[in-house]
C-alpha cells in the first residue's frame, strides 16, 4: 500500500473519529439541558426523596386488580 493512500485512510480515520466525538458531545449536552429543564418543572414545595418513600409501603400482597 502506498503512503498516500496510508495517509488519506488515517485522515478518513481522523475524520471519523472527530464527527463521533462531537456527536456525542452533542448528546451528552442536550441530555444536560432536558435534565434541568425538566428540574425546573418540580414544584418547589415538593420533597422527591419523601415521595418516593410514600410510594414503597412494604405491602408485599397483591393486589387483585392488578394480578
Amino acid at each position: 500500500m502506498s503512503i498516500p493512500l496510508m495517509e488519506m485512510k488515517l485522515n478518513t480515520q481522523h475524520a471519523h473519529i472527530h464527527a463521533i466525538h462531537e456527536h456525542h458531545d452533542q448528546f451528552d449536552a442536550s441530555h444536560s439541558s432536558m435534565a434541568a429543564y425538566l428540574h425546573t418543572l418540580l414544584p418547589d414545595d415538593v420533597d422527591v426523596d419523601a415521595a418516593a418513600d410514600d410510594d414503597d409501603n412494604d405491602d408485599d400482597t397483591l393486589d387483585a386488580s392488578t394480578a
